[in-house]
């Protein structure tokens, strides 16, 4: 009996982890591991696994515009340049599913959302957000294809972008889910051979 208990047990276990391993595979990138030493510095080189322009700075304290977690935010005028339009472009050599990110900034410079593209061309234009200057928002890509960049348009150097987010493609930092779905295999292949061995 306690034997069969335990192999019930693992089914379960395997079972959780399947359905973790699917859901796997979302990074968020904060940008809070960037050492600003209270400024404005570059986006380092590969963050992320993107290629980030240098019209954008990480910025610790955010000059009144919150973030979503703490304590850094990307800046959109890291060059001193101000103005509407698509302001940067950021691309990566694989793709991924972009999911969306948090902004905050001046509400009365007007709405931010995204342009996607895959090599090149224009896939898809996301919905508009304007920014909250007291609580940060999210705005979602609301595409579900794979896309290898991605364009923010709004009045650069009137808000600031967080938790950028985006799921599994075959670029960046992204978690790869094929260890765990290996484990998950062999846990399932012992709960089903004890559950056979009990049978007999």
């Amino acid at each position: 009996m306690v034997q069969r208990g335990f192999a019930w047990i693992c089914l379960l276990m395997a079972c959780s982890l399947a359905l973790a391993v699917s859901a796997s595979g979302q990074t968020v990138l904060g940008f809070d591991d960037i050492q600003t030493n209270g400024g404005v510095v570059d986006l380092p080189a590969g963050y992320g696994g993107f290629s980030w322009p240098n019209t954008m700075g990480v910025w610790e304290g955010q000059g009144g515009y919150p973030y979503e977690s703490p304590p850094n935010v990307v800046l959109f005028n890291n060059n001193g340049a101000f103005g509407q339009g698509e302001t940067d472009i950021f691309t990566l050599s694989g793709t991924v599913e972009f999911l969306g990110a948090y902004f905050s900034g001046a509400s009365t410079f007007g709405p931010v959302y995204f342009n996607l593209y895959d090599d090149g061309t224009k896939v898809w234009t996301s919905a508009q957000l304007t920014p909250n200057p007291t609580t940060p928002e999210f705005l979602a890509s609301g595409y579900t294809g794979q896309v290898n960049e991605i364009g923010v348009v709004g009045y650069e150097g009137y808000f600031v972008m967080d938790n950028f987010t985006f799921s599994s493609g075959s670029g960046g930092t992204t978690p790869e889910p094929g260890s765990l779905a290996l484990f998950g295999t062999g846990v399932v292949a012992i709960a089903a051979g004890l559950r056979r061995k009990l049978k007999m």
